[in-house]
């Protein structure tokens, strides 16, 4: 769809500045990331990328994700960032079964 293969570029630049996520903060991050601006102002158009973002957004709250981060493990979320401890319980139960 909109990929330019800096995905990585852009999460770091993303999770670095979580407090300033307007648009043109937004671009002057895709211009850092290295990313091609007119196809990135294409994609930020598109319908096709509208609706796949609402069918994540809608999959998230049918699964009951209200934040991030939110993990799964065989059916049970696991909700906030949490210790090591509690995904190894759960990982250990579910490899049990």
């Amino acid at each position: 769809m909109c990929e330019q293969g800096r995905y990585w570029q852009m999460h770091d630049l993303l999770f670095a500045h979580q407090e300033a996520l307007g648009q043109r903060k937004l671009a002057r991050y895709a211009r850092e990331a290295g990313l091609d601006m007119s196809r990135y102002s294409t994609c930020l158009r598109s319908t096709a990328t509208r609706a796949r973002v609402q069918r994540d957004l809608d999959d998230g709250r049918r699964y009951g994700v209200t934040g991030t981060p939110t993990f799964f493990i065989n059916g049970l979320a696991i909700r906030g960032a949490q210790p090591y401890a509690q995904f190894k319980s759960q990982l250990d139960a579910a490899l049990e079964r």
